[in-house]
């Protein structure tokens, strides 16, 4: 999808949102809401066509994070605003089967020599089925249990022979939860379709940025684009949001922004199950 620009000699926005993936359009879509005028830039020949475009679709409750209960946690939750945000496009984009489709359901598997035991696992998941249960217990996100169940269905032991297909030969346990599957092809023709009506909203693709400095003409940041002809071109902002996956490290590294410090999280699983 390709978008003209509002008049030819606009040059400079609110914000700049470097990469159209889901969270690019997303965070557009979401600064377009209180007044920004933003412009996206995408290396692709149109939005939603890359990282984004190739993943399974299951939406995540943080239980293939295990390794990292914070991680897990933090995913849960932002699923969860994440269905309440587009709450009225659900479960029309949700692809629902019966109870015997396999694919209806999250289905993990713990190895016999895996880093996190099965003991830990399954106490990793009672931290974040409790952590649900905090979450729907709120007025603005009891919905959820239409498409999620209550806590008490969050997830559930299989018998390790519940499948044909798999061997099961070094597997110690096997997980189902209700993690549905999101209709990526619906979901992507309505974020299309809510960018193209956003008048505050202008995309540029086939721009693969190169740079981002110091602006001019009072404005903080100019960011620097290869077009489709490999021509250099810019845009100036007073913000910049980088959402690009693909290529995040290059544009980091060519623009001198430096890698924040994280902190190692320590495995300390009574504080972190709080």
């Amino acid at each position: 999808m390709s978008k003209k620009l509002h008049g030819k000699k606009t040059q400079a926005y609110d914000v700049i949102v470097v990469g159209a993936g889901i969270a690019g359009v997303c965070t557009a879509l979401t600064l377009a809401e209180v007044g920004y005028h933003v412009l996206l830039l995408e290396k692709k020949h149109d939005v939603l066509e890359g990282t984004s475009n190739v993943t399974p679709g299951r939406m995540s409750l943080g239980i293939h994070y295990l390794g990292d209960y914070p991680t897990a946690e933090y995913n849960l939750c932002r699923t969860l605003e994440f269905v309440k945000k587009f709450r009225n496009y659900f479960p029309d984009c949700l692809i629902k089967g019966s109870d015997n489709d396999s694919w209806h359901f999250g289905l993990y598997a713990i190895v016999d020599d895996s880093l996190i035991s099965p003991n830990l696992a399954l106490h990793f998941l009672e931290c974040l089925k409790e952590r649900y249960r905090e979450i729907i217990r709120q007025p603005d996100f009891n919905f959820l249990t239409k498409f999620y169940g209550y806590a008490d269905e969050f997830y559930e032991k299989l018998k390790i022979d519940s499948y044909d297909s798999i061997n099961f030969s070094h597997i110690s346990l096997l997980l189902r939860t209700k993690e549905m599957l999101l209709d990526w092809s619906k979901f992507k023709n309505i974020l299309k379709f809510k960018l193209r009506k956003n008048l505050l909203i202008d995309i540029v693709n086939f721009a693969d940025v190169t740079n981002i400095q110091d602006g001019y003409q009072s404005y903080k940041h100019e960011v620097c684009y290869l077009d489709n002809y490999k021509e250099q071109q810019s845009f100036l902002s007073n913000f910049v949001v980088l959402c690009s996956w693909q290529n995040i490290e290059v544009i980091n590294t060519s623009s001198g922004i430096e890698k924040s410090l994280v902190r190692s999280r320590e495995r300390r699983v009574r504080r972190e199950c709080r």
